[in-house]
């Protein structure tokens, strides 16, 4: 039934086409790929066999696609499926994400004149297949790509190469997220090594317009964990330099949020609480990595406009012990406080303070400014 009425959903704007198992295309599959046209179609997100039959499709549909994710795990290889004499344009593309062997061919043989966002996921241990990606990327689309993801496997982690690669033929990005997808046996294997984390610095100084840089991985090695704690040192330290880098994740961390050059707060996941609990605890014990800096930064949103609220600002940060043993009920009110202008500056989901006592007055005032 679906392979006699698809071909009519002439307003078809998204096409997911997904395969269980692996092999020749279903009749009903092959009949869609080989003979519908859907004359507004924006994204193609294909889990099929990446065949001649299947850039036949995309190429058909060529003037309105803005968005191609092409599954690696059904690429099987081979020159045949892309006919290197015909330079064809995707004026409209603004997404691919694809093997990278796909995707630097794509690259080279295809014009993308508004591609912003390029997802090359490597499956192999070749580590030429990434850097070919890279600097295809470079010559082609330089000026318009913001945003790159690299979905790496292989048994060493974030390698410094890659890195300054990208450094030096993407200067442009303003978003860079690297997946580690192998098992990692140890910290060097990571990049989270002192020499790594400094290469790693040096790169991410060479992107002048960064703002978004996600380091992740998916194995780890065995007992490896990182608290909060050495998550803020860690982003921190790595950052510090750069001036425009907002959000922030290393391997097992949360995203983290930038409030000062040197302060960062973690947002929740799941509604767990834990990165809540995390700021707060610092807050009432006083032992917030840079606290003046941090309390310097709220004074200025909102304590200009709240004469009580800054006389009690500056009792936190005075640190009397005498403050803290008789009145921990308002130290705990403060750090609620400072918690919900931090929120609210720099729009971090923490459900928790909307029990501040004086979350809505704070609002009110913010919003108002």
């Amino acid at each position: 039934m679906l392979s006699t009425t698809l071909p009519h959903a002439v307003n078809l704007t998204v096409l997911t086409l997904y395969l269980i198992r692996l092999g020749p295309y279903p009749m009903f599959i092959a009949s869609i790929v080989n003979g519908c046209d859907f004359p507004r179609l924006e994204v193609a997100n294909l889990t099929v066999p990446v065949t001649k039959e299947t850039f036949s499709f995309l190429k058909r549909h060529r003037l309105t696609l803005k968005k191609v994710l092409l599954d690696p795990m059904c690429y099987f290889g081979g020159q045949a499926v892309f006919d290197l004499s015909e330079k064809t344009e995707f004026p409209l593309l603004e997404t691919l994400s694809a093997h990278t062997w796909i995707a630097e061919r794509w690259l080279n043989v295809f014009s993308t004149p508004r591609l912003e966002c390029l997802h090359p996921i490597w499956t192999s241990y070749d580590p030429n297949t990434v850097d070919d990606v890279i600097i295809a990327a470079q010559s082609r689309v330089e000026n318009t790509l913001s945003s790159l993801k690299l979905e790496l496997q292989r048994h060493s982690g974030l390698r410094a190469a890659n890195m300054q690669l990208v450094a030096l033929q993407l200067s442009n990005l303003t978003s860079l997220e690297i997946q580690l997808t192998s098992q990692m046996s140890s910290i060097e294997d990571m990049g989270l090594d002192m020499p790594s984390l400094t290469s790693t610095r040096d790169a991410l100084l060479m992107l002048p317009k960064l703002r978004v840089f996600k380091w992740t991985a998916d194995r780890l090695p065995p007992g490896f964990g990182s608290g909060l704690d050495l998550q803020h040192w860690t982003i921190s330290w790595l950052t510090h330099p750069h001036k425009l880098l907002s959000v922030c994740q290393v391997p097992t961390g949360l995203v983290w949020l930038r409030v000062t050059q040197y302060v960062w707060f973690p947002e929740e996941v799941e509604d767990a609480g834990h990165a809540f609990s995390w700021c707060f605890r610092h807050l009432t014990s006083r032992t917030f990595p840079v606290l003046e800096e941090l309390l310097n930064f709220v004074t200025g949103h909102f304590l200009q406009h709240d004469s009580m609220l800054s006389d009690r600002v500056s009792l936190f940060l005075r640190r009397q012990e005498q403050f803290v043993e008789d009145n921990c009920s308002e130290v705990e009110d403060m750090a609620m406080d400072i918690m919900s202008m931090v929120a609210l500056i720099r729009s971090i989901r923490y459900k928790a303070v909307l029990q501040s006592p004086n979350y809505l007055r704070l609002r009110k005032l913010y919003t108002s400014q």
